[in-house]
């Protein structure tokens, strides 16, 4: 089952990485924080910091260590995506920089997946995007009353896809979902 070969694969990674003595970008991360708190941090004029809505707390940490004279963070709140492997969204809602631009201009999605996504997260007090472009394209959005009807609804849409069902991919928050999925197709 797709569960069960997902931690395989995880345990074979970690178990590899260890045996070969690799490391990745997590271990350099721990590693740099740990070597700073120590007292031997560089310094650094300038430091600009990409996708800042999904920085996590070492991340976070680091940047904090590292005091640079100038810090220039750019990120959208509205496309924080990594919240399940700990980014913090706080870190760019309560950015203190001296000064801040908002950009309002989506230029990826049409104004109907943007008026959508603006209504959405209106509790968050953002202001609204506006899109580059509109598209006729129609959006819908089901509510189910169990998982189990969503996953029948989800198993019948692959079933009637024109695509070959080994070239479906499809993202869930939790391998229980998957595993679920499965048994209705």
């Amino acid at each position: 089952n797709a569960g069960r070969m997902m931690f395989e694969i995880s345990v074979f990674i970690e178990n590899f990485m260890k045996r070969n003595k690799l490391r990745d970008f997590t271990d350099q991360l721990i590693d740099a924080v740990a070597l700073f708190k120590q007292g031997n941090v560089p310094h650094y004029e300038h430091i600009l910091v990409d996708e800042f809505q999904d920085v996590n707390a070492p991340q976070k940490e680091l940047i904090e260590l590292l005091k640079p004279d100038n810090l220039f963070c750019v990120g959208d709140p509205r496309q924080s995506i990594y919240g399940w492997r700990g980014s913090d969204i706080s870190f760019i809602l309560d950015f203190d920089g001296k000064k801040v631009i908002p950009l309002a201009k989506n230029y990826r999605s049409s104004q109907q997946i943007v008026d959508l996504c603006n209504e959405c997260i209106k509790p968050m007090g953002m202001i609204d995007l506006e899109a580059s472009f509109t598209h006729n394209e129609k959006i819908t959005i089901n509510k189910f009353k169990t998982g189990t009807q969503e996953l029948a609804y989800i198993a019948k849409l692959i079933q009637k896809s024109p695509f070959p069902h080994d070239e479906i991919f499809i993202l869930a928050r939790t391998n229980n979902k998957l595993i679920s999925c499965a048994q209705y197709l």
